[in-house]
C-alpha cells in the first residue's frame, strides 16, 4: 500500500559498552486518528503521534474503501496498491484465468486454458507464400511431436486458407500462432502498413475465423513479423503497439497477443527498461507474450543468449524465441542453436524453429528443416531440432 510508511529513528551516543537492542514487531493494525484533520487528502489515512492512523468512517474524514486504479502502471512494485489523483487506489488483477477459456500469461509464464504451464516447442511454417503446397506440412510437423505452429500469413491469404490451416493444426492438438508477414512490415519501422494490415486483416477479413469459438484456448495472435526499430529510444515502437493492442482488444480478441522485438526481432532491449511492462499495462487483458528472434551478431555467443534470457526473466515477462539461427548460418556471426536449445530447456523458455521449408536457394536454405513439405525428410538442422538432445522429441509436452 502506497504512502503509509512508518519511520522510526533512534540516535545512540557513543559507548564502549555493547548494547543489545531487540526490535519490536510491527503491528498489523493501525490506531484510529483522533482528528479527521490528520487526513488532508481524504484517502482515509492520517499521521498522528509519529505513526499512521486510520480515519474512522463517519468522522468527516476519508472512507476505508478505495477506488480502483485506472492503470496498473500506478503499482510499480506489484503489491496491489497504487497512487492516483492524490490518493491510494487498488489495482484489480485482470489477468485471464483458466475459466476464461483462453490461453494466458501469468508471472512470466504461458498457460493453457486449463491452467497448465505450456512451454512452446514448435516449428514455423511459411504457409502464406504458397498455401496449396505448404498445407501438406501440417501433418508431418505434428508427427515430429511439435506442440505449436507459427503460421505465416500474407496480405493475399484468404479467410478460407486461414481456416483450413487452423483446422489442420488444432485437429492435431497443436497450438496455432498465426503471424502476419509482408516486406513492408518485416524489419521496417513505418507504422502505416502495419496499421492498415491490422484494420483490414486481423480486424477485417480474418476476424471471424480467428475468433471462431472452436479455436479458443488453442490460438495465439502474432500481430506482425519483426516490425519496428529503436527509434526515439523505442518510443515509436511502444506507442504504435499500444494503439494496436487496444484496437485488437476492442475488436473482440481475447487470446494472448504476441509481439516481436524490434530490429528484425533481435533487440531484446525492446522489452527491457520497463517497456514490456508499459505494453502490458496498455492491455486490458494483460495477456501479452513477447517474442525474440536470435540471429546474427547480437546472438552469436552463449553469453548473449544467457544474458537475454536472464534480463527477460528479471522483468517477469512471458516470452519465447519465435525464431533462431544455426551454427551453420551467417558466419562468422553464427548462432549456437545447440546452446540456445539447451539453455531454453533448463530455463523453461519456449521456442519455435524457423522453418519447415521454403527458405529458397543460397545460404538461407540451411534453415530448411525438411527437404519435403509433406514428409519428415529432415535436413541436418531438422535432425537437430527434432531428434537432438534438447529437441522436440526429447522436450515437447502436448497442450493440456
Amino acid at each position: 500500500m502506497k504512502r503509509k510508511t512508518i519511520i522510526a529513528v533512534m540516535l545512540l551516543g557513543c559507548s564502549s559498552v555493547p548494547v543489545l537492542l531487540s526490535a519490536p514487531a510491527m503491528a498489523a493494525t493501525y490506531p484510529t486518528c483522533a482528528s479527521a484533520a490528520s487526513d488532508p487528502d481524504g484517502d482515509g489515512w492520517g499521521w498522528e503521534n509519529g505513526q499512521s492512523c486510520q480515519v474512522a468512517a463517519g468522522s468527516g474524514g476519508g472512507s476505508t474503501t478505495y477506488p480502483t486504479c485506472a492503470s496498473a502502471a500506478s503499482d510499480p512494485d506489484g503489491d496491489g496498491w497504487g497512487w492516483e489523483n492524490g490518493q491510494s487506489c487498488q489495482v484489480v488483477d485482470t489477468t485471464p484465468t483458466p475459466s476464461s477459456g483462453d490461453m494466458y500469461v501469468k508471472d512470466g509464464q504461458l498457460y493453457s486454458a486449463t491452467g497448465q504451464r505450456f512451454v512452446a516447442r514448435g516449428i514455423n511454417l511459411q504457409y502464406g507464400d504458397n498455401p496449396g503446397v505448404a498445407f501438406a506440412a501440417i501433418t508431418p510437423i505434428a508427427n515430429t511431436g511439435a506442440n505449436i505452429v507459427r503460421l505465416q500469413l500474407r496480405k493475399h491469404t484468404t479467410a478460407q486458407e486461414l481456416r483450413s490451416a487452423l483446422d489442420g493444426i488444432v485437429a492435431r492438438n497443436m497450438v496455432a500462432m498465426p503471424m502476419y508477414w509482408e516486406s513492408d512490415v518485416t524489419c521496417q519501422s513505418n507504422p502505416q502498413p502495419l496499421q492498415t494490415a491490422v484494420s483490414s486483416l486481423w480486424l477485417g477479413s480474418w476476424k471471424a475465423v480467428m475468433q471462431d469459438a472452436k479455436y479458443r484456448g488453442k490460438i495465439l495472435l502474432n500481430i506482425a513479423n519483426e516490425w519496428g526499430e529503436d527509434t526515439n529510444s523505442y518510443a515509436d515502437f511502444v506507442s504504435t503497439y499500444k494503439v494496436l493492442i487496444k484496437q485488437l482488444r476492442d475488436g473482440g480478441y481475447t487470446m494472448p497477443l504476441v509481439i516481436d522485438a524490434a530490429h528484425c526481432g533481435q533487440y531484446v532491449q525492446s522489452f527491457l527498461g520497463g517497456r514490456g511492462g508499459e505494453l502490458l499495462s496498455a492491455d486490458a487483458q494483460r495477456n501479452l507474450l513477447f517474442s525474440l528472434h536470435a540471429y546474427h551478431w547480437l546472438w552469436d555467443s552463449s553469453a548473449e543468449i544467457d544474458a537475454a534470457i536472464a534480463q527477460m526473466k528479471g522483468q517477469n515477462l512471458s516470452f519465447l524465441f519465435g525464431e533462431f539461427g544455426d551454427k551453420r548460418f551467417q558466419a562468422p556471426n553464427n548462432v549456437d542453436h545447440y546452446h540456445l536449445l539447451s539453455k531454453s530447456q533448463s530455463e523453461s523458455v519456449g521456442w519455435i524453429a524457423w522453418s519447415w521449408k521454403g527458405n529458397g536457394a543460397g545460404e538461407e536454405e540451411v534453415l530448411d528443416m525438411s527437404f519435403d513439405y509433406g514428409s519428415i525428410n529432415l535436413s541436418p538442422r531438422g535432425n537437430d531440432i527434432v531428434f537432438g538432445e534438447d529437441g522436440i522429441r526429447q522436450t515437447a509436452s502436448p497442450l493440456q
